[in-house]
């Protein structure tokens, strides 16, 4: 859906603005921007529920990334997903948030994240202060240079830097997808599954000796299931085009 603190991501800082992968490049794209504000429109309305559960059972959808573009952005849709999530329990969902700055938005993001076929990670960065805590979620820091140090609690690092190479930085593990080793050259998110595999999850811990380490092989294996992001559903123009709204009234969100 579209991003920017003016639309979904009401949690936007500075930080994650200004290297923010979802304003530029292929999102700028007219179909792909038409497509975003679509996918927002759709999501205030009731029939969200019903048309994403019938998008998701037509394509099959075994793992889901919710939002590879935009956020959560205000309590009633994030019941919406927590009514989806538990009408799915056989979909792995997760997806990351810098929504939980905003108080209101707390108490819903911490129901989701209690679902268990569903993974939160709570978004940080240098502007952003220190997530809470918040049972059966994960941080995420974002790091602007090799100077961006991460936070100690945190458990993955994102970085917008590839050199020099990284599996772990002040001990904390770097996205295998952007450490800049040759192993990580060869992953896709798809074929990774750190973000949502719970047996790749648990092997998240901090690293005591807490020195940067570069491993040239990378240790995640293809994982043969297809991760489905929610920008590539085609979610239900002909409903926005031609008014059609359907009650979702029984789902109970």
């Amino acid at each position: 859906m579209t991003a920017g603190k003016k639309h979904s991501c009401v949690g936007e800082t500075t930080a994650c603005a200004k290297v923010c992968y979802a304003a530029r490049g292929f999102y700028l794209m007219p179909s792909v921007k038409k497509r975003n504000k679509t996918n927002f429109l759709a999501s205030k309305f009731d029939s969200f529920v019903l048309n994403m559960l019938r998008q998701i059972q037509f394509y099959r959808v075994q793992v889901m990334r919710i939002h590879a573009s935009g956020d959560f952005y205000d309590a009633r849709y994030i019941r919406k997903w927590t009514a989806i999530v538990k009408k799915t329990p056989k979909v792995q969902y997760f997806a990351y948030t810098r929504s939980w700055q905003l108080p209101e938005l707390e108490c819903e993001l911490a129901t989701l994240a209690q679902l268990p076929n569903f993974q939160l990670w709570l978004s940080t960065d240098m502007i952003a202060h220190t997530p809470p805590f918040i049972p059966n979620t994960r941080i995420a820091y974002l790091s602007l240079n090799k100077f961006d140090i991460p936070v100690s609690n945190c458990d993955l690092v994102f970085r917008n830097y590839q050199t020099p190479s990284m599996v772990y930085m002040q001990g904390v593990r770097v996205c295998p997808v952007e450490n800049g080793t040759q192993g990580g050259q060869n992953l896709t998110c798809t074929t990774c599954g750190l973000c949502w595999q719970r047996d790749k999850l648990s092997k998240l811990d901090y690293r005591k000796d807490g020195q940067d380490q570069t491993n040239t092989q990378g240790d995640i294996s293809s994982t043969g299931r297809q991760v489905h992001s929610y920008r590539l559903l085609r979610l239900f123009h002909a409903q926005i085009s031609d008014g059609i709204h359907q009650s979702a009234a029984s789902v109970g969100y």
